[in-house]
């Protein structure tokens, strides 16, 4: 327990790195919260039935997807990117050439008709501007039009005729939106803007945070003058080790659960706080865990202050770059992605990416479980790491 104490009594010395981290936080709460509220107040004071640029990619050429492209095309400037690469798109909807860009996956007909749910029964988009109301607006417009296709297949309609039909039907609607309870737009609220983008940030700034303020104080108690005064009394190796272990683990935890609180506070009675706020809760954890591991392997260096903070910035920079931490994953390269899957914070950023309109992912609770699964994974893999390197460092002072 003394040992305990003063593993935190250390880490009170390190309050410039804990305050700096404070203060970016707050900084891009504030950000964020006033660019949420300049978006939306810009999207109020349009009319949301205005005309969008939408893009698609037709890989099912079914009744109901060639149905949908026509509905869409009433009300809207439509664009066949079908012979258009990938990246190509990617950069369209980066510089707004396109606003909103679909992809009508293979099978997407026959899924919706069986009514089966099903990543074919699902249509993967991107937007220039996600939680928009551009995407607000399409997604309701194809949302809608589904669900009365799907409606005249239960009673009975051909594809062919459903799908006309279904044309026929929506088109003489007066657009509309969709409504919270509270009669607020869903996607339109700053909060739930704010709970989208902390929880994006979230594995980089505890990553600096835990990395050079926690890991900081675990090398200077395995300094050899810290160390050999611990050892002269009645304290083991291994306690020593296990303390460290302990207090990085709770200081981690500690950070997770006022941050939690902070999300709490925002997002309650948001629609995505409300629907999510468990996978949130969660991913954050495994997402601590995770960091936590790799603050380990660099605090069982004998670092300088300099080195920790420079491989703590270079590190936490380059996988927030290559993982979409900073840059939507939909407008990076798929080589780019590729090297992020290799990385922890890919696998947290998947999950945000799921409850963020305009991501391009779809919430899956199978795909969710993989995410968590990837990061445990690479939490036993650096806490392994981590004691081989402690072993191996305690071996050759021996």
């Amino acid at each position: 327990m003394h040992l305990y104490k003063h593993f935190f009594k250390m880490l009170a010395r390190e309050k410039m790195s804990i305050i700096l981290y404070a203060i970016i936080f707050a900084v891009m709460v504030g950000l964020l919260s006033f660019i949420a509220n300049q978006a939306i107040d810009n999207g109020n004071s349009q009319n949301m039935a205005v005309s969008s640029d939408i893009s698609y990619k037709d890989m099912d050429d079914s009744y109901l997807s060639r149905g949908l492209i026509e509905y869409l095309s009433i009300n809207n400037n439509l664009n066949n990117y079908s012979d258009v690469s990938e990246l190509r798109v990617i950069d369209l909807v980066y510089f707004r050439v396109t606003s909103y860009h679909m992809d009508i996956p293979s099978g997407f007909g026959e899924a919706i008709t069986n009514g089966e749910e099903s990543d074919d029964s699902q249509i993967k988009y991107s937007a220039s501007m996600n939680n928009g109301p551009v995407v607000v607006t399409v997604d309701d417009q194809i949302n809608h039009y589904i669900s009365v296709y799907a409606s005249y297949i239960k009673m009975g309609y051909s594809e062919e005729e459903a799908a006309s039909t279904a044309i026929e039907n929506c088109k003489n609607e007066v657009p509309s939106s969709i409504y919270t309870k509270d009669k607020e737009l869903i996607g339109q609220d700053p909060n739930e803007v704010i709970v989208q983008y902390t929880s994006q940030y979230y594995c980089y700034l505890l990553f600096g945070l835990v990395c050079l303020a926690v890991g900081s104080v675990i090398i200077k108690n395995n300094k050899n003058s810290v160390a050999n005064r611990i050892e002269s009394g009645p304290v083991s190796k291994l306690k020593r080790s296990l303390v460290n272990t302990i207090g990085l683990i709770t200081s981690g935890i500690a950070v997770w659960f006022i941050f939690n609180v902070f999300i709490f506070i925002v997002g309650f009675g948001t629609v995505l706080y409300d629907k999510y706020w468990w996978v949130l809760l969660l991913n954050s954890f495994v997402t601590t865990l995770t960091i936590c591991s790799i603050a380990s392997v660099f605090s069982s260096f004998p670092l300088s202050q300099n080195s920790l903070s420079m491989i703590t910035n270079i590190s936490g920079l380059a996988m927030s770059f290559l993982t979409g931490v900073f840059v939507p994953t939909a407008v990076l390269g798929a080589d780019v992605l590729r090297i992020g899957r290799f990385l922890p914070f890919y696998w947290s950023v998947k999950v945000n990416n799921m409850l963020i309109p305009g991501s391009g992912e779809v919430f899956s609770k199978n795909t969710l479980l993989v995410c968590l699964g990837v990061q445990i994974l690479f939490a036993i893999a650096f806490g392994v790491v981590s004691i081989l390197i402690k072993n191996v460092r305690a071996g050759k002072r021996a």
